[in-house]
């Protein structure tokens, strides 16, 4: 696997990055999930803005760089509940369909 992020501070609410990942496999029949892949050559852009000091939304592109087409746009909210990191994400399946709500929350401080 090869690949490189780029990532930079726009000021003092935004956020812009740019990741290019690239995974030299040439099989994928594993039974178990977390050891396939969905894109063998992916580029993620995409930005975040600070809403509050508590709240900040982003926005987040997969391309799919072997057919040059979107993979699917994700919209965040994550939210900063003390001890806990809330993210609530709407995944935009694009031409696929795969459209999915999912809400993630992240131990800290412990």
């Amino acid at each position: 696997m090869g690949g490189a992020r780029f990532q930079s501070k726009v000021g003092n609410r935004a956020n812009v990055w740019v990741s290019y990942d690239q995974r030299n496999i040439s099989y994928n029949n594993s039974p178990y999930r977390f050891d396939t892949t969905e894109l063998p050559k992916e580029l993620i852009y995409g930005g975040s803005y600070k809403l509050t000091r508590l709240d900040d939304i982003s926005v987040s592109v997969k391309n799919n760089m072997m057919s040059g087409d979107i993979d699917s746009i994700y919209y965040t909210w994550h939210r900063d509940l003390h001890s806990f990191d809330m993210y609530l994400t709407y995944k935009d399946g694009h031409k696929n369909r795969d459209n999915q709500w999912k809400i993630k929350f992240v131990g800290k401080d412990f």
